[in-house]
């Protein structure tokens, strides 16, 4: 049977940049470590990723988390712990070297662009329905932190009349849960704006 090797790691970082050197330098030690060894060695890595980022993962049917382990070159095996540990969540991947040399970065991507959007400068109007900016604008007293939802807001619906349409959900929840998987609204603060 297959050898599994179990790491134990922390990474910590300011920059991006600095967390895929020290994901780039965790790579370079696997693969040295299994360098040695015959072909068939599986690697296992236990990774705690914020809350926010596990959400992403498993949201619709955990078509993301799905889509990561079919990209990979060789079998990747990914499980997420169900519960959270305070504010992070447990997740294995399991694999030969080369699916994780794919993975690891990728899975870093994916971690950075949940937790870092894109910006969007509050106050200047992007352009699409104005009455719906205005309206995200207004959900947080023109601090702007919801305007990242225009863009997705605007190609979902016509005007402010359509959201009638997801203003209750099917067990009465006010709005209709499937609106912020829509919009991509992952932050429970923002969620909090939107039900208010």
């Amino acid at each position: 049977p297959d050898e599994v090797m179990w790491l134990q790691v922390t990474i910590c970082g300011c920059t991006k940049a600095s967390v895929d050197t020290t994901v780039g330098g965790i790579l370079q030690q696997i693969e040295a470590q299994l360098a040695s060894k015959t072909g068939g060695s599986s690697v296992a890595l236990a990774l705690l990723v914020p809350e926010l980022v596990a959400e992403a993962l498993v949201e619709n049917g955990g078509a993301k988390l799905k889509a990561f382990c079919r990209r990979c070159i060789s079998s990747l095996r990914v499980i997420m712990e169900p519960k959270p540990l305070g504010k992070e969540r447990l997740v294995y991947m399991c694999g030969l070297p080369e699916a994780l040399l794919v993975a690891l970065p990728e899975f870093n991507e994916m971690a950075y662009e949940v937790l870092h959007p894109p910006a969007v400068i509050p106050g200047a109007f992007p352009g699409g329905n104005y009455n719906l900016w205005v309206w995200l604008k207004g959900l947080d007293e023109g601090v702007g932190g919801l305007l990242l939802y225009t863009e997705k807001l605007n190609d979902l619906f016509e005007d402010l009349a359509e959201l009638e349409l997801v203003a209750e959900g099917p067990n009465g929840e006010v709005p209709d849960p499937q609106f912020f998987i829509d919009i991509g609204c992952h932050r429970e603060d923002h969620r909090d704006l939107f039900r208010a």
